[in-house]
């Protein structure tokens, strides 16, 4: 019964992929080297799917996918400094990326374009501070 089960599942397991673009600037300058996630965020919490930087320009372009049976929901994470003073602080902006840009493929077909992203706009983000060592 239980192998019953599992197959069963398999056949609903669905293999899910998903992109996005941008171009990060703090203010009028490119926010070059920022780290970038692509997460899939779960009733539970959320998963990585892909972790990248900027390029010196700002620009990204980020990729992930996933097998499983409910659909992902794709989250990009920006972790970055803009208009910090403190070193051990990190702002994280979460921007959604809707579901039209989840193919049940194993290939982009379009990316999500963010175009560009002023990440000293404050909506949409948390702050993040870790102890001194």
């Amino acid at each position: 019964m239980l192998i019953q089960n599992s197959v069963e599942r398999k056949k609903f397991i669905r293999f899910q992929v998903v992109g996005a673009t941008g171009k990060l600037v703090c203010g009028r300058n490119p926010s070059a080297r920022t780290q970038v996630l692509l997460t899939d965020h779960l009733s539970y919490g959320l998963k990585i799917l892909d972790r990248i930087r900027s390029n010196s320009n700002g620009s990204f372009s980020i990729r992930g996918s996933e097998r499983k049976i409910l659909p992902i929901v794709p989250y990009v994470e920006i972790i970055h400094s803009c208009l910090l003073r403190s070193q051990r602080c990190r702002k994280i902006k979460s921007l959604r990326i809707p579901f039209k840009y989840v193919y049940r493929s194993k290939v982009v077909r379009i990316f999500y374009n963010f175009h560009t992203i002023n990440l000293a706009d404050f909506r949409n983000q948390r702050l993040k501070c870790f102890r001194k060592k």
